[in-house]
């Protein structure tokens, strides 16, 4: 009896020893600490794809999907040109190369609100920056809008 209670300690000192350096290693080779994020981290060229939905009447879904290029200049002002092609109805509609402007806030824990205009209607985001800026994700905060998509920063050239 008192050699399986010795080793049943035994297992379990070197279970919690074995977690404990698991920890050590895990710390030591963990990223650094995330940066603080500000306007200036959101700068250059990126290319977006949006996916989603328009809620009508009675819940029904029109889908629709989004993909262009967007222009941050690390000032909280961007701007851009889209492709987008909806279905209503089941009818299917493109349309290129539609111009849209944007303003944004980038906060230090690299969240970011953005509002964008295209034809006079506004659209509203919140963002989730890498600290790099190099990629965002973000999700479409409108009344009767599902949507979400990714943001990716281009090389420069």
């Amino acid at each position: 009896m008192k050699k399986v209670l010795f080793s049943i300690l035994a297992l379990a000192g070197l279970l919690l020893l074995s977690g404990e350096v698991s920890r050590n290693v895990l710390a030591q080779n963990a990223p650094p600490a995330p940066t603080t994020c500000s306007n200036a981290t959101l700068a250059g060229t990126y290319v977006f794809e949006e996916t989603g939905s328009t809620v009508g009447p009675h819940g029904a879904l029109s889908p629709f999907v989004f993909s262009g290029i967007e222009v941050y200049a690390g000032d909280g002002t961007a701007h851009g040109v889209g492709t987008q092609t909806s279905i209503v109805n089941g009818q299917t509609t493109v349309q290129s190369n539609v111009p849209f402007t944007g303003v944004y806030t980038v906060n230090a824990n690299c969240t970011v609100q953005e509002t964008d205009t295209q034809g006079g209607v506004q659209s509203h985001f919140d963002q989730f920056l890498q600290p790099s800026g190099d990629k965002f994700t973000f999700v479409e905060t409108d009344p009767g809008v599902i949507a979400g998509g990714t943001e990716t920063r281009g090389p420069a050239k």
